[in-house]
């Protein structure tokens, strides 16, 4: 009888052990932790590339293929651009730095892009998930970074427990890594600071504002004498202009500004004047603002060229789905979607990003090496190999990341419609 007793509770022991297992699996399950899963293969297509297409350090690549095959197949979503315009889709507040509610009201499916800004709030935010929202969803939290250090209270007339939409994304590579692989707040915070400071340091070069010593490289040298036009040799006859004096409330946010670089952005190599020259790229309203930045007419004149001469690469092409770029001779990153309808909705916001980072990091003594169209298809292959990591981020998507020692694919998939992928974002490390 006591033997009997013994096995049966040995026996209910490893059933509640059993159950509680499965309980705190299915729970990790609910989080997005982590899993393995037998259909991780990649839905490779055959891409062809196309391009380059170059202006300046930019070089732009197609991809051209066709939709996967299954239930997905012809499938447009609306963008979280258009659906917030529309007010088919609130983001809201949570009291959670790191995340948001977001909410689809309307009949239609939208697609909402890892890197996407949404403007206003406590902080502007840049969502970190690619999400497929279904339609009438309901409440559906949503990963989040702040691209605007040290703001947590209203700015001017907007909105601060909703946000309004954006037609800006993340502008960087480092951003990109920053949210997406890294996931670290303080990281997108540096990348923030530092894609402030190298857009100041060309625009003060471009417009030629005096020189001074170096912050924060530990070196000297002058910013360049004046220049009629961006990428123009300087003109020897031309004396540079001496300093502006600012008005103390303009020093003092200097050197708010100052001290907020050197603690988030200390290599970024500025100069005394491109300090100064934060100020033309970048909102009294909020200088630590992305959105904000992003905005900046001298920002958007500064890389207008690129776009200007890049917009028009994809007209008449039914069956581009979308493009890997380069910058002085190296392959940055690529975004390929399901389809030529939401890549061609996508693709100027995507273009101005990339424009953005490439006059960020223009070099105007640089020599660098073409990329070929063989490096580019290299470059996505070797992301495809890496071994996969799936995450269920809510029940009608799942992510797909595949990282090697160089680089990185993240892959968003509708899981009710046959796992098919919606979206693929290659980035080199």
């Amino acid at each position: 009888m006591q033997r009997k007793l013994m096995f049966f509770a040995f026996t209910l022991a490893v059933v509640c052990l059993a159950l509680g297992g499965a309980a705190q699996s299915t729970a990790q399950q609910h989080k997005g932790q982590s899993i393995t899963t037998k259909n991780t293969a990649i839905q490779s297509s055959p891409y062809k590339i196309s391009g380059p297409f170059t202006h300046k350090n930019l070089s732009v690549f197609l991809v051209h293929g066709s939709a996967p095959a299954g239930p997905a197949r012809g499938k447009t979503y609306l963008t979280l651009q258009e659906a917030m315009r529309q007010k088919k889709v609130v983001v809201r507040e949570t009291g959670d730095v790191n995340e948001l509610s977001i909410q689809n009201r309307s009949t239609e499916e939208v697609f909402v892009q890892a890197g996407d800004i949404v403007k206003g709030g406590q902080q502007d935010r840049v969502l970190a998930l690619d999400l497929i929202l279904p339609p009438k969803s309901g409440r559906i939290q949503i990963d989040a970074f702040c691209v605007e250090h040290s703001r947590w209270s209203q700015r001017g007339r907007e909105a601060v427990t909703a946000f309004s939409a954006s037609d800006k994304m993340l502008a960087t590579k480092g951003l990109k890594l920053a949210a997406r692989n890294s996931q670290s707040q303080s990281e997108v915070w540096e990348n923030v600071s530092v894609a402030q400071a190298k857009l100041a340091k060309n625009y003060v070069a471009a417009k030629g504002v005096p020189g001074g010593r170096a912050m924060g490289a530990g070196g000297g040298g002058a910013a360049g004498d004046r220049a009629a036009n961006f990428g123009a040799a300087p003109s020897a006859s031309l004396t540079p202009a001496a300093p502006v004096p600012l008005a103390e409330p303009e020093q003092n946010q200097l050197s708010t500004r100052l001290s907020q670089r050197l603690l988030y952005a200390p290599n970024a190599g500025l100069t005394v004047a491109a300090m100064q020259g934060l100020t033309a790229v970048t909102s009294q309203a909020s200088p630590t603002s992305l959105q904000l930045t992003l905005e900046n007419k001298n920002v958007k004149d500064s890389s207008a060229a690129y776009v200007k001469q890049l917009a028009a690469i994809i007209n008449g092409k039914q069956d581009v789905i979308g493009y890997v770029f380069a910058i002085n001779g190296q392959l940055n990153s690529a975004d390929v979607y399901a389809s030529n309808a939401l890549f061609k909705k996508l693709w100027p916001k995507l273009l101005e990003a990339s424009a953005i980072e490439a006059f960020a990091e223009f070099d105007q003594g640089g020599k660098f090496e073409s990329v070929t169209a063989a490096m580019t298809k290299a470059f996505l292959r070797d992301a495809e190999r890496g071994k996969a990591e799936v995450k269920t981020l809510q029940p009608r998507t799942r992510m797909v990341k595949r990282e090697t020692e160089k680089h990185v694919l993240f892959e968003a998939r509708d899981h009710t419609r046959g796992d098919a992928w919606v979206h693929r974002n290659y980035l080199a490390k």
